[in-house]
Formats: C-alpha cells, structure tokens, sequence
C-alpha cells in the first residue's frame, strides 16, 4: 500500500491544497506526533525511547488523507482516501501499551476513549501534556459511548471478554484490535484497522462542464 501512495506533497498538488481540509487533518496529526515524540525522549518518569521511535515512523509512513487518483474514463475524476474514525476505544493494564495505543489512534487522525473506571487511566490521562490530553477523552460509561474502532492488550481470556462485550453494543459491530499485554513492536497494530475508506467520483464530461452534478461520494 505505501508503494502506491503519492508524496504528500504531489497528493494535495493544485489550486485548492493549501485550504484543503483533508490537509489540514493530516498536517494536524504530524504535529500532534512530533509533539508526543519530543515528550516521550525527555519525559523521565516513562523512559519510553522505543516508543518515540515508533511516533516518529508513523508519522513517516500513515496513509491519513493522501489522496490517490484512480483509473477511470476520459472526463472522470476519481478519488481515493483514508479518513480517520470517530474515535478508538483503548483498553490496557499497562500505562506504556496505552501510550502505544495512543500513537496509533494519533497517527489515523482520530482521538481515543478510555476508560474513566481504571484510576490508571485516569491518573495517565492527567499526566499527559495538554495539546495530548484533549485528544483522549475518559468516559464512565464504555458501552454508552460514541466509537467505531478498539484496541485492547490483554491475553486471550481479556482479548475474548471484550470481543464479547464490543459485540453485545448497539450499532455497528467494533472488532478489536488485540495485541499481547506488551506488545509494542512497530506493526503490531495494523494502522489500515483504524480508517474508512472515501471515494469522490467526478464526471464532468457527461454534464456539460458542471462538476456538482455528477459528483458521487
């Protein structure tokens, strides 16, 4: 998938770039990254070197928002793009697993819910800097909150436990991501888990020069 993305800067090549809104999602993640990336190297109380390393490649490598053009006829424009979800759900017994977590949601562009039953997380959630804390929102009530992605570290018997629970809410159904407590090697969450894919289709050929009339996305 990376092969075949544009630059960023060829993705939003045009008059409109610079007012992109989809741009401006991204450029917001890749500071919201280097930022937590400069906290984790001098942060003395997490000492988590090897998670900063792993902020800094995803910023170098996330798909967030580039557009990629697709075939098509003469006079159709067609347009491919992953957008962040609503928000990811994170659930770990370890402060350094949900700081993982954390990255990952950070670099799909979306904020993480965690939960406000845990004094761990809480206690996290207040130590964290401010431009990284109004990303994570702490909720009372998991099952009644608003989001359409998880990640959960645990073993099997946690990992099955939440599965469940996810699988009992109304809505859409949310399948875990499920990591080993500890895990935190580069590419154990697979960060394609946590976008929507959108598409804009635009025929101007069939309607004489007007584009807003054959626009499908």
């Amino acid at each position: 998938m990376r092969a075949a993305l544009p630059k960023p800067d060829e993705a939003f090549a045009g008059a409109n770039a610079l007012r992109s809104p989809r741009r401006e999602r991204r450029e917001a993640s890749l500071r919201a990254l280097a930022g937590f990336e400069a906290w984790l190297r001098t942060s003395r109380e997490h000492g988590l070197l090897a998670l900063a390393d792993v902020c800094a490649a995803l910023a170098r490598d996330t798909p967030l928002e580039l557009p990629h053009l697709l075939g098509g006829p003469t006079g159709e424009r067609n347009t491919w793009w992953l957008a962040p979800r609503r928000a990811v759900l994170g659930v770990a017994a370890d402060d350094a697993d949900r700081l993982f977590q954390l990255a990952h949601a950070i670099a799909a562009g979306s904020g993480m819910l965690w939960s406000g039953n845990d004094p761990k997380s809480v206690a996290l959630h207040a130590a964290l800097p401010p431009a990284l804390r109004a990303l994570v929102r702490v909720s009372d009530d998991i099952d009644g909150s608003d989001f359409d992605a998880a990640i959960v570290h645990g073993d099997a018997d946690e990992i099955r436990n939440w599965s469940r629970r996810l699988a009992q809410r109304d809505g859409p159904l949310v399948v875990p991501v499920a990591c080993a407590s500890g895990d935190r090697r580069y590419g154990a969450i697979p960060l394609e888990r946590l976008f929507v894919e959108r598409s804009l289709s635009v025929n101007t050929a069939a309607a004489g020069g007007n584009a807003s009339l054959m626009t499908i996305g």
